[in-house]
């Protein structure tokens, strides 16, 4: 079967399917159980538009779990179908970072191993901290993917908040970057757009579920 899923379904498919087995344990009520299937089922469509024939029937063998057992097949099958990250290559990340005349190229040996919604990485030296996006490719408006590259601050709070973008509790840090248009207020000054992310983007990676927050970031700094 094709690659369809994205990291962010693939994660959600998961939630929802961990939610159907913990309430097949702790509940004797079948028709409670088959109500949580349903809603659970009908979420995971909902999030997962434009599916094929094929592909929908295997993304509907959740309404079928009942084992931790068969979860974790299922999973599996999910994870041979999620679309991996794109391969970066040191010319790459120097195309998307124009401007950065010594970027500090990280190990990218682990890219292909995972399903990733964005990579990242921290220079120490300078506290700045890079961020790379594959925008999918829009079927109904015909355009092929995009890489894009966020570079911006990095402020560690050592304090537990909320990510921005997988909205889940967890160590947070401040990353704020430079939008390219000036700001209304301040003719003289770039704005400068920023949000708390999780301090272990791994973690982000396997937890975020919607791609609404961070698109907004990047098109709050693009504007």
């Amino acid at each position: 079967m094709d690659l369809f899923l994205q990291n962010h379904q693939y994660n959600y498919i998961v939630r929802q399917a961990k939610l159907v087995i913990s309430t097949i344990k702790t509940c004797s009520d079948n028709q409670v159980v088959e109500t949580v299937k349903y809603t659970a089922l009908s979420k995971v469509l909902d999030a997962c538009p434009g599916l094929s024939g094929e592909q929908r029937h295997l993304v509907e063998r959740l309404g079928e779990l009942q084992t931790a057992e068969e979860l974790q097949v299922y999973m599996s099958k999910l994870l041979q179908c999620t679309i991996k990250f794109p391969t970066l290559t040191e010319p790459q990340l120097k195309r998307l970072f124009p401007k950065v005349k010594k970027l500090r190229i990280p190990d990218l040996s682990d890219l292909e191993k995972h399903p990733l919604t964005y990579f990242t990485w921290t220079d120490s030296a300078t506290n700045k901290k890079y961020l790379v996006y594959y925008r999918q490719p829009q079927s109904d408006k015909k355009s092929s993917g995009k890489l894009i590259g966020i570079e911006g601050q990095y402020t560690s709070t050592n304090k537990t908040g909320v990510c921005a973008f997988c909205k889940k509790p967890g160590e947070a840090a401040f990353f704020s970057a430079v939008a390219k248009t000036r700001s209304s207020h301040s003719p003289d000054y770039y704005r400068s757009v920023g949000q708390y992310i999780c301090l272990d983007n791994k973690a982000c990676n396997v937890q975020i579920t919607e791609l609404d927050a961070l698109e907004s970031f990047i098109e709050d700094i693009s504007k």
